[in-house]
Parts: C-alpha cells; structure tokens; sequence
C-alpha cells in the first residue's frame, strides 16, 4: 500500500467516527476509498461499531444529495460503500452487540449472586464508558472489568461455591469465565 492510501484510510476513518459523535457536522469523505482497508483498520482499532454508526449518519446525508428530490424512495447513481462489504461491517456491528449484550447479561448474573449476600461491586472501564458513546453496544469490549471492595475474599468464595474456577495470578485480583464471558 502507498502511503496516500494509508492516509486516505486514516482519513476516513477519522471523518466517520466524528460524525458518529457529533452528527450535526456535515461529512465529506475522501474520493476513492478502499472500503476494505477502512474496514480492517476500524477492525484492529476497535471501532467497528462506532464507526457503522458514522455509515449510516453519512450513508443518510448522502442518500439526501445523491437520490430523487420527490417524496418517493431516493436512488443514488452509485453505493457509497459495496454493498456485500457492507453486509460484513453490519455482521461485525450486530456480532459485537451481542458480545455488548452478553457481558451485560453476566454482570447481572454477578451483580445477583453478590448482592444477595451484601457485596457491592462496580463495574469499571468499558460498560461504564459506553454509556457515553451515541450506541453504547457500539463501544468494543473484550471482557468485564470489576471492581470489589473489602468484601473481594467472600466475593471470592461465592464463585467458587458455584463452581467457579478463579485463576489467582496477581495478588487482590482474579480472573475467570462467566458464561462465555471473560471477568
């Protein structure tokens, strides 16, 4: 890949996810576009999601632009992104909100177990921060991050107690699976 590439697929990128944040700025994308590069650096910095929400923001204006002026369905002359690449970056979005989904499904499973006998846990890092994204499913997230207080060894007990096996690598943290969820 020459650099202008690189740069284009930076560039665009970086248009997409501004309008997924603020989607009152008008977008301009960069001509001639290599879709796939977009989509695999969106993939390696883990914005797939937020950065779909910037397709559709864009895809929406354009359609405004480029289709009929009349009341009926617009038609551009030519898709903004090829539309089986499109397919794929929905499938990765849709895969990534039930990833979303799932982990929340386990930190109430957790939040459950642990409440019932009197310990308070806080969820830190990616489900706290997504609240704050426009789709907070659209915030990546590879596991679940939380926090117990001085209760951390009866939290402890409790999941063994479920036959939880807690991986005690660092000394005051443990690590285990959850449902196909890694905590």
């Amino acid at each position: 890949m020459t650099s202008t590439s690189l740069s284009n697929k930076h560039h665009t990128l970086l248009k997409l996810l501004r309008k997924a944040l603020d989607n009152s700025n008008q977008v301009e994308l960069p001509k001639g576009n290599d879709w796939a590069s977009v989509l695999e650096l969106a993939s390696e910095q883990e914005v797939i999601g937020l950065a779909a929400t910037g397709i559709e923001a864009v895809q929406g204006e354009w359609l405004k632009v480029n289709g009929s002026s009349h009341s009926e369905v617009a038609k551009p002359s030519a898709p903004l992104i090829p539309k089986m690449l499109l397919l794929q970056w929905i499938g990765l979005s849709e895969m990534q909100r039930q990833q979303f989904e799932q982990t929340w499904r386990v930190a109430c499973k957790l939040d459950k177990l642990w409440t019932a006998e009197g310990i308070q846990a806080t969820v830190l890092k990616g489900r706290s921060i997504a609240k704050f994204y426009p789709v907070p499913s659209h915030r990546y997230s590879c596991d679940l991050d939380v926090f117990i207080g001085s209760e951390w060894g009866r939290a402890c007990e409790l999941l063994e107690g479920q036959g939880i096996w807690l991986e005690h690598e660092v000394y005051k943290e443990v690590e285990f699976t959850l449902d196909n969820v890694y905590v």
